[in-house]
């Protein structure tokens, strides 16, 4: 069963809410993995990329070279040694024995991934579809840096454009993730994914609980000023 975003609670009117939840996303997304001096650094990096794909949310085109090079470059931004193309070292992904593609190979295996991901997996389960879009991405590795927040914020976008709840994907949850891509077990990715886009729905009807009733409140004080 998908998760599936209220339309009353995701809608125009609700722009306030939207903003206050998207910032609370994108920290969230941000803190779960890192702890470090600079940790404001990237968010600020992760938060100016999230805001490009939210505006992207309501054009209807499918994924592209142009885009994930976009938001990978942003969540870069602030660190001047990172390069804005392809890598060109390395056959793991840092602190693990999982293999990457080859430099040489990159953007050709970038390119069969997005055929496969916009036209032959377009009638997948949405989770099912994100699970090997994702896989695939962390194991083609692009760039030097930052492959791990521009997959998770692209599965993001992605989930949010067919009206699906975000996904979190904590520090306690890391080594089950790792061992799906070491393992290429994307049936588990998926369900970790679904799993936890329930969880981000819950997290959703509290914190517009309490944004509704915060809200009620403050009319009743105005209220009662006037």
């Amino acid at each position: 069963m998908d998760v599936k975003l209220k339309e009353e609670i995701f809608n125009t009117d609700n722009k306030e809410f939207l903003d206050r939840y998207f910032g609370s996303l994108v920290n969230r997304f941000t803190y779960s993995n890192m702890s470090n001096s600079k940790t404001t650094v990237i968010l600020n990096d992760n938060m100016k990329a999230f805001k490009y794909l939210l505006g992207k949310l309501s054009i209807n085109e499918g994924m592209s070279k142009e885009l994930i090079k976009t938001v990978a470059n942003m969540v870069n931004s602030s660190n001047p040694y990172i390069s804005n193309e392809y890598r060109k070292i390395g056959n793991v992904i840092a602190d693990t024995d999982i293999p990457i593609s080859s430099p040489d190979n990159i953007d050709t295996e970038l390119s069969i991934l997005l055929d496969y991901y916009n036209n032959q997996w377009s009638t997948l389960d949405a989770y099912q579809r994100e699970a090997l879009f994702n896989f695939y991405f962390i194991r083609i590795h692009p760039y030097e840096d930052g492959n791990r927040r521009t997959s998770r914020l692209i599965l993001n976008f992605n989930l949010l454009r067919q009206g699906l709840s975000p996904v979190i994907i904590t520090s306690e949850l890391n080594e089950a993730y790792y061992k799906c891509i070491k393992y290429a077990d994307v049936d588990s990715l998926a369900r970790l994914f679904r799993e936890q886009s329930l969880k981000e729905n819950e997290f959703i009807d509290i914190l517009y609980m309490d944004y509704c009733k915060e809200k009620e409140e403050h009319e009743d004080n105005i209220h009662k000023i006037k």
